[in-house]
Parts: C-alpha cells; structure tokens; sequence
C-alpha cells in the first residue's frame, strides 16, 4: 500500500499524471529501506539493554 503512494508521488515530482513502471521500483526500493531501518531498532535497543545489565554485573562483583 506504501509502495503505491510513493509511486504516486514520484509520478507528480515527475509532473505527470501517469504512473510508470520505473516510478513503482524507485518506491518499492524506498519503502524497502525504510522497513530496513525499523526493523534494525529493536535489535538496537535490545543490544543497549543487555550491555547495561552487563555493566552492572561487572560492577556488582568488584
């Protein structure tokens, strides 16, 4: 669904009032990127939580 307004919005920067083929890759590749980049930040999250507990255990047994 994403896919399919981005391809829209590229057909009006474009000024044209048709949809190319060619538009509908360049938003499927932007979506695709997006969905990249949300996906990678819980893994981030998840790393920074365990490195905090390990902090702690490290400095808990000193």
């Amino acid at each position: 669904m994403y896919a399919i307004g981005e391809a829209g919005m590229y057909a009006i920067g474009g000024r044209r009032k048709t949809v190319t083929e060619k538009d509908f890759l360049h938003a499927v590749n932007k979506v695709d990127k997006g969905y990249q980049k949300l996906s990678a930040i819980p893994i981030l999250a998840c790393l920074q939580v365990i490195f905090i507990e390990e902090c702690g255990n490290i400095l808990q047994s000193c």
